[in-house]
């Protein structure tokens, strides 16, 4: 074998089947799980044994040409022809026309009726007969080979059939593209193997030349997974979730720098250009040493992190952020990042906080609610010893006649500044709280004497008179009957306490309101 033969050799076949290799490997790696995928990837691979077998074929003498053609290129022609079948029927939905029990054995009825006629050594389908022309070794145009080439190109023809039907029912206009690439690319390959297989061109191509169609179609299928993302990868599509996901998503190494970050956290985290910074340092907090205390030491013992809030600052206004963090472990370029899913939760946050308020809560002027009232007091008089505590009952006079002169509006308005006034009054003596209504109540802890209470009482009044309600050029005067009870002399419990400070306010009302009472041997 001569030099030029060896060296026309590499070009002609060893390249082809490195780059037809690497188009198996990163086919098959774009979704190992997906069918579809290892079907392309098996194509790819039988132009790859063709390519090889023919190289081989080259280096050995011509007596052996016959052998390695009928054992080795019919039997992966046949499977090629198998392979061919399925991934269409898989990618344009021919499948669902054929029962599921009977596609493994119409798909590969070609392998079957090949290796029967290999192992038979009836050679139906291969040519036996080789020549020699300058540096090839030429198969003769005899009918078995003839016989080979258009059982190849009617099932060619087939494919382009099923493709072209499958096209006319499919919605999708990417799909539509898709079904049209591998339309043109085995249109090519049929009329490169009508070409290239029919007509002799003797030693000025080499033998076979027709299997430089399987470049080709390759090279169309490889366009239709760049232009059209045929044949994408889960990180592909992973990589659409990334950046669509409404969380932030960011990829932080053993030091906390981000390598990764979606769009969200570039917005969440004020800074387009994220990336290379510290985590830390996106946000100002009081404990920022605690934290990264604390991420290191889940780093260190790859702990996966579930559902942890946490509340940060932001830097651009200073604002409290409440945080949902999710996060766990994973190796890249064979270095281990944390992948951390952070979901704002500050709205939710300040939702359930407005929930658990309003259950406890008066909606309208946004004092403790009866039921806060009756919890309250109850704690107070458990945890109480020596000190007396005075609840002070009211309700205001006149209180309908606002709402049937002014409207319901105003009233409100009216209650609400009523409510401000008794806020301001019990602070730092007790709490106060609305029963409902226009009926409040006023718990005063710690009492010295009953001349204190009463003073209070007379104080509230005079508080209420000072500073009546005007708004919208109304002025409305606030009165109020007051009644007062003392625990623990009117009683012990809760309500207890609260009968008797109404039946004080009830005196209150029956002699002439804008007063107060209280009952018994107190008064």
């Amino acid at each position: 074998m001569t030099v030029e033969s060896i060296i026309t050799s590499i070009f002609i076949y060893l390249i082809p089947i490195l780059f037809l290799f690497y188009m198996a490997i990163e086919v098959l790696l774009h979704n190992v799980q997906s069918k579809i995928h290892r079907l392309a990837s098996l194509i790819v691979l039988g132009f790859v044994l063709l390519f090889l077998e023919e190289y081989i074929r080259h280096l050995l003498p011509i007596q052996y040409s016959a052998s390695v053609m009928n054992f080795w290129y019919g039997c992966v022609s046949a499977l090629l022809i198998s392979f061919g079948f399925h991934f269409v029927a898989e990618v344009t939905s021919f499948k669902q026309r054929i029962p599921v029990r009977l596609r493994p054995y119409i798909y590969y009825v070609p392998v079957f009726i090949v290796f029967l006629s290999v192992f038979l050594l009836t050679h139906v389908f291969t040519s036996q007969g080789f020549v020699q022309q300058w540096i090839w070794k030429l198969p003769i145009h005899n009918t078995a080979y003839y016989l080979s080439i258009t059982t190849g190109n009617l099932f060619t023809v087939f494919f382009i059939y099923i493709i072209f039907k499958q096209r006319k029912v499919i919605e999708s206009l990417e799909r539509k593209r898709i079904m049209d690439i591998l339309l043109y690319s085995f249109t090519i390959v049929l009329v490169w193997n009508i070409i290239f297989g029919y007509i002799d061109f003797g030693k000025w191509l080499p033998p076979r030349p027709y299997i430089f169609a399987g470049v080709v179609w390759c090279f169309m299928l490889r366009m239709a997974m760049l232009k059209y993302d045929f044949l994408s990868s889960y990180s592909k599509r992973y990589e659409i979730l990334f950046n669509l996901n409404p969380n932030a998503i960011i990829l932080v190494d053993s030091k906390g720098v981000i390598k990764e970050a979606n769009p969200t956290a570039q917005y969440f985290l004020e800074d387009a250009n994220i990336r290379n910074r510290n985590v830390f340092e996106a946000y100002q907090t009081t404990y920022q040493k605690e934290w990264i205390d604390l991420y290191h030491r889940i780093f260190d013992k790859r702990q996966p992190v579930r559902e942890f809030e946490a509340e940060i600052e932001s830097v651009r206004d200073g604002k409290t952020r409440h945080l949902l963090i999710d996060g766990d472990f994973l190796f890249v370029d064979q270095q281990p990042y944390f992948m951390i899913i952070i979901r704002n939760i500050t709205s939710e946050k300040q939702k359930a906080e407005q929930v658990s308020f309003l259950a406890y809560h008066d909606s309208l002027t946004q004092l403790p609610n009866r039921r806060s009232f009756y919890q309250s007091l109850e704690k107070r008089i458990q945890s109480s010893t020596k000190q007396n505590i005075a609840i002070m009952l009211f309700d205001l006079d006149s209180f309908k006649q606002v709402n049937d002169l002014y409207g319901h509006t105003v009233g409100d308005d009216f209650l609400r500044h009523v409510a401000k006034e008794v806020a301001e009054f019990v602070q730092g003596k007790g709490f106060a709280a609305r029963l409902g209504g226009d009926e409040f109540v006023i718990c005063l802890d710690d009492i010295p004497s009953l001349e204190f209470v009463k003073g209070e009482a007379q104080s509230l009044l005079n508080r209420f008179k000072e500073n009546p309600f005007c708004e919208k050029g109304i002025e409305i005067p606030i009165k109020a009957s007051i009644g007062v009870s003392i625990y623990p002399e009117h009683g012990v419990l809760a309500d207890e306490l609260v009968r008797k400070a109404d039946q004080s306010l009830y005196k209150v009302k029956n002699q002439g309101k804008n007063n107060f009472h209280m009952n018994g041997s107190v008064s």
